[in-house]
């Protein structure tokens, strides 16, 4: 996934468990953080996914097979400061795309099949399922209301729904509350 920052920095997470950045001007991603938190918690699993600035001086990422919600500040360097975990409840699973509602609010595409609504406050959130029965959803946008999930029926490329998956791809209009 990717995020830009309130300087026009844009943020790249990679699966394997890594952050990049791109200076606005630049030509060429560097590595932001490797922080431990970010890998995949298996040698199959995916580490950092999601990620959304926070409006203010941090990121959100989430870890796809670790369920993980965790936030970086971003030091006044441009550099990774160290990251606090999110405790999230009922926990995320699977989560995938995510972006900012308001300044404590999140949508996040979890792979499950759900579009969530996560509130933070400090180092714990509460998540609320929105939409279930999802066919492997894998971003969302904000849009006039709505969340715009994209469906990527993941489950047929990682092994835990059989067959191919079938065309079209789609994308689901979700009413945001």
């Amino acid at each position: 996934d990717l995020a830009f920052d309130g300087q026009h920095n844009l943020y790249v997470t990679d699966s394997v468990g890594k952050i990049y950045r791109l200076p606005n001007g630049g030509s060429a991603l560097t590595l932001w953080s490797s922080d431990p938190s970010l890998a995949p918690p298996t040698p199959q699993g995916y580490g950092a996914d999601g990620i959304v600035w926070d409006g203010k001086g941090s990121l959100y990422v989430n870890t796809f097979s670790g369920g993980t919600l965790l936030r970086f500040p971003i030091n006044a360097d441009g550099s990774a400061g160290s990251p606090s975990s999110i405790r999230v409840s009922p926990a995320l699973s699977g989560p995938d795309g995510m972006r900012l509602l308001d300044a404590s609010t999140l949508l996040v595409a979890e792979g499950v099949g759900r579009l969530t609504k996560v509130t933070v406050s400090g180092t714990t959130a509460t998540a609320a399922a929105l939409k279930d029965g999802l066919n492997g959803p894998t971003s969302v946008a904000h849009f006039g209301g709505y969340g715009w999930v994209s469906e990527g029926q993941l489950g047929h490329f990682l092994g835990t729904l059989s067959g191919p998956p079938s065309a079209p791809f789609l994308v689901r209009r979700v009413a945001i509350p």
